[in-house]
């Protein structure tokens, strides 16, 4: 990206590999096989995101090519999914903790939408909400990436969803 302000300052460039870092401890390199951009993103690029978001791109999906020796649940090979700040280039080093194994039903493009809005989804509905069987659920903005994943948790769980969309979108 050579500024901010514009989608159009976005260009594809070839990347020097001596920037790769080994990865060390609970550290885990991967190839990054696709990005998902979320809105945080599109606020960072227009120039929209309050202070400094660093570089876009944290969702992606790629094969693990490299683990720290504190790594116990990721091996070179596997296909992953998970957030990486700075993930629009061909290989990226983050944190194990938040990176998953891919569902082998699962595309690399497929994998790459989840780390945020699932995360979002799974800290707020499981961790804070605790939402179990049998209780109701009312959803704001379900037809976006959180909205939907929202949905999708609360009926893995057994939960009773309910959703609020626009009076606009109802009479159509």
């Amino acid at each position: 990206m050579s500024d901010r302000g514009s989608i159009t300052n976005l260009t594809l460039r070839p990347q020097s590999y001596a920037a790769r870092v080994t990865p060390k401890g609970d550290m885990v390199e991967l190839r990054v096989r696709a990005v998902g951009l979320n809105f945080r993103d599109v606020l960072n690029v227009m120039n929209l995101y309050p202070g400094d978001p660093g570089p876009p791109g944290s969702d992606c999906a790629g094969t693990v090519v490299a683990v720290g020796d504190r790594v116990k649940h990721l091996k070179v090979g596997d296909s992953v999914y998970g957030v990486a700040p700075g993930c629009l280039k061909t290989y990226v080093t983050t944190n194990s903790q938040i990176i998953r194994k891919m569902p082998a039903s699962m595309s690399f493009e497929e994998a790459a939408a989840l780390p945020v809005v699932a995360t979002t989804v799974e800290y707020v509905l499981n961790d804070l909400a605790k939402v179990r069987a049998g209780e109701k659920v009312l959803i704001h903005a379900v037809s976006g990436g959180v909205g939907i994943a929202a949905v999708q948790f609360c009926k893995r769980v057994g939960a009773v969803v309910y959703v609020a969309i626009p009076r606009s979108s109802r009479q159509k």
